[in-house]
């Protein structure tokens, strides 16, 4: 998995993202993955500022090609109820999605 993928994977389940994504799945919505972008810097030199601006351009360019596309953007998989003992820890064999859920052996 590639630098890129990992931040990916670890903000799709950070604690604050993850708790109201939560709450949004726990009443019927879908919840789409979030459009990261890595590697924003401040205080650069005006060289690696004119270079970071075009990037930023270009993925606020990306950013709207894919929210005319939405329908097909990924969605965040989450358990359901029933995938859970007492409501607190994971059946055995039920899929896992996220690092802070898990079996508890």
């Amino acid at each position: 998995m590639s630098t890129k993928e990992q931040a990916t994977a670890v903000s799709r389940y950070s604690t604050w993202a993850g708790f109201s994504a939560k709450s949004s799945r726990s009443i019927g919505f879908d919840v789409l993955e979030p459009y990261l972008i890595h590697g924003v810097r401040g205080g650069l030199a005006p060289e690696a500022e004119r270079k970071q601006q075009k990037y930023l351009e270009q993925r606020t360019l990306d950013y709207q090609a894919r929210l005319t596309r939405w329908a097909q953007w990924p969605s965040i998989p989450f358990n359901q109820e029933q995938d859970f003992i007492d409501g607190q820890s994971l059946r055995p064999g039920a899929p896992t999605y996220s690092p802070f859920v898990r079996h508890i052996p």
